[in-house]
């Protein structure tokens, strides 16, 4: 599966990265979690793109409640990170990234590239399987497939 590549100009999610070094943790999340972290925050943000477009009218009830589960696990799986790693602000910078990347140009062209449209069944399908991955990635550090 072809994912949305990484953004140059990401201000707020270099404070992401950052977040390790700021506060006390149990342990330092390893790179591959946090490389897992800046793709879920990207993938928040592009489900969220949907919702503040005129498309997100072209959908039916369950689609938009598709969407919404998808982010709602993202920002769980960030919670459990952010739990198990003692930080406090490990969810509230992954919220403002996600905010950040939701205006960025760069990323809504990506999407329209990609996509054709930010309410697509494929960014859907897409967005999944990244959730999904990241589950089994978290699972090893957390136990239970990441739940």
């Amino acid at each position: 599966m072809k994912q949305i590549r990484r953004l140059p100009a990401r201000g707020i999610i270099a404070a992401f990265f950052a977040v390790t070094s700021s506060f006390s943790l149990a342990e330092k999340p390893p790179k591959q979690m946090m490389r897992n972290l800046e793709m879920l925050s990207m993938t928040h943000a592009s489900l969220s793109i949907c919702v503040n477009t005129e498309e997100r009218r072209l959908l039916n009830a369950a689609q938009s409640l598709e969407r919404r589960k998808i982010a709602v696990e993202i920002e769980e799986l960030v919670q459990r990170t952010g739990t198990y790693y003692r930080s406090a602000i490990l969810f509230p910078t992954f919220l403002a990234s996600s905010t950040e990347l939701q205006s960025n140009e760069g990323l809504k062209k990506q999407i329209r590239d990609k996509y054709i449209t930010a309410c697509s069944n494929a960014l859907l399908n897409d967005a999944s399987k990244q959730v999904n991955e990241a589950k089994i990635q978290f699972g090893s550090f957390f136990g239970n497939n990441g739940r």
